[in-house]
Protein backbone atom coordinates (compact mmCIF):
# COMPACT_ATOMS: atom_id res chain seq x y z
CA UNK A 1 0.00 0.00 0.00
CA UNK A 2 1.34 3.61 -1.09
CA UNK A 3 0.73 6.81 1.05
CA UNK A 4 0.82 10.07 -0.08
CA UNK A 5 1.53 13.17 1.56
CA UNK A 6 1.78 16.49 -0.54
CA UNK A 7 3.94 19.22 0.28
CA UNK A 8 1.49 21.79 0.10
CA UNK A 9 2.00 25.76 1.29
CA UNK A 10 3.87 27.33 2.69
CA UNK A 11 6.38 27.74 -0.11
CA UNK A 12 8.96 31.04 0.13
CA UNK A 13 10.09 32.28 -3.17
CA UNK A 14 13.29 33.80 -4.09
CA UNK A 15 14.69 34.72 -7.50
CA UNK A 16 18.59 33.69 -8.13
CA UNK A 17 20.17 34.96 -11.74
CA UNK A 18 16.91 34.97 -13.56
CA UNK A 19 15.59 31.51 -11.49
CA UNK A 20 12.79 31.21 -9.07
CA UNK A 21 13.36 29.12 -6.41
CA UNK A 22 11.12 27.87 -4.21
CA UNK A 23 11.76 26.47 -0.44
CA UNK A 24 9.82 24.72 1.88
CA UNK A 25 10.33 22.74 5.49
CA UNK A 26 8.58 19.80 6.70
CA UNK A 27 9.49 17.05 9.44
CA UNK A 28 10.30 13.71 8.66
CA UNK A 29 6.39 11.12 8.60
CA UNK A 30 6.14 9.16 11.53
CA UNK A 31 6.29 5.15 11.99
CA UNK A 32 9.01 4.86 9.11
CA UNK A 33 11.34 1.83 9.66
CA UNK A 34 14.01 -0.54 8.01
CA UNK A 35 10.89 -1.89 5.58
CA UNK A 36 9.91 1.60 4.48
CA UNK A 37 10.73 3.42 1.20
CA UNK A 38 10.34 6.97 0.96
CA UNK A 39 9.98 8.79 -2.93
CA UNK A 40 9.99 12.26 -3.41
CA UNK A 41 8.09 12.75 -6.80
CA UNK A 42 7.74 15.86 -8.67
CA UNK A 43 5.03 16.67 -11.22
CA UNK A 44 6.13 17.46 -14.67
CA UNK A 45 6.26 21.48 -15.70
CA UNK A 46 7.39 23.52 -19.04
CA UNK A 47 10.70 24.52 -17.23
CA UNK A 48 13.45 22.47 -16.26
CA UNK A 49 13.83 22.02 -12.90
CA UNK A 50 16.34 21.06 -10.34
CA UNK A 51 15.33 19.71 -6.78
CA UNK A 52 17.26 19.23 -3.50
CA UNK A 53 16.83 18.11 -0.26
CA UNK A 54 18.88 19.29 2.55
CA UNK A 55 21.82 20.53 0.31
CA UNK A 56 21.78 17.59 -1.69
CA UNK A 57 20.97 17.74 -5.07
CA UNK A 58 18.51 15.06 -6.34
CA UNK A 59 18.26 15.30 -9.71
CA UNK A 60 16.08 17.23 -12.78
CA UNK A 61 12.61 17.28 -13.15
CA UNK A 62 9.97 18.93 -15.32
CA UNK A 63 9.72 19.07 -19.80
CA UNK A 64 8.72 15.11 -19.54
CA UNK A 65 5.13 13.94 -19.07
CA UNK A 66 6.22 11.49 -16.17
CA UNK A 67 6.44 12.69 -12.60
CA UNK A 68 9.96 12.76 -11.72
CA UNK A 69 10.69 10.32 -8.50
CA UNK A 70 13.87 10.28 -6.04
CA UNK A 71 14.43 7.85 -3.49
CA UNK A 72 15.59 9.62 -0.15
CA UNK A 73 14.83 7.25 2.68
CA UNK A 74 18.23 7.88 3.58
CA UNK A 75 18.27 11.12 3.25
CA UNK A 76 15.86 12.36 5.39
CA UNK A 77 16.47 13.96 9.35
CA UNK A 78 13.86 14.65 11.88
CA UNK A 79 13.56 18.20 10.49
CA UNK A 80 14.48 18.72 6.27
CA UNK A 81 14.23 21.33 3.93
CA UNK A 82 13.30 20.81 0.29
CA UNK A 83 14.03 23.59 -2.49
CA UNK A 84 13.46 23.48 -6.39
CA UNK A 85 14.74 25.61 -8.43
CA UNK A 86 12.92 26.71 -11.75
CA UNK A 87 15.62 27.06 -14.39
CA UNK A 88 14.37 30.42 -16.63
CA UNK A 89 14.57 30.47 -20.58
CA UNK A 90 13.67 33.80 -20.34
CA UNK A 91 11.38 36.68 -18.86
CA UNK A 92 8.87 35.20 -16.17
CA UNK A 93 5.51 35.28 -16.30
CA UNK A 94 4.93 33.03 -12.68
CA UNK A 95 2.36 35.75 -11.35
CA UNK A 96 1.44 33.89 -8.09
CA UNK A 97 3.88 32.94 -5.17
CA UNK A 98 2.73 29.16 -5.03
CA UNK A 99 5.12 26.30 -6.58
CA UNK A 100 3.45 26.01 -9.76
CA UNK A 101 2.90 22.34 -9.90
CA UNK A 102 2.73 19.22 -6.94
CA UNK A 103 5.65 17.85 -4.69
CA UNK A 104 4.94 15.05 -2.84
CA UNK A 105 6.31 12.11 -0.23
CA UNK A 106 5.00 8.30 -1.61
CA UNK A 107 5.72 6.10 1.44
CA UNK A 108 5.52 2.20 0.52
CA UNK A 109 7.33 -0.84 1.30
CA UNK A 110 10.57 -2.44 0.33
CA UNK A 111 9.45 -5.70 -2.04
CA UNK A 112 9.13 -8.79 -0.08
CA UNK A 113 8.13 -7.19 2.48
CA UNK A 114 4.00 -6.73 1.23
Amino acid sequence: MVHHIRLREPWLLSSTSGNMRFCRHFNCPSGLDERTTVDLVVDSHAEATVVYLNGTRLGEAGKSAEPARFAVDLLLKSHNEIWVDILSSGPSDQDSVGLPFEVHLELGEKKGHE
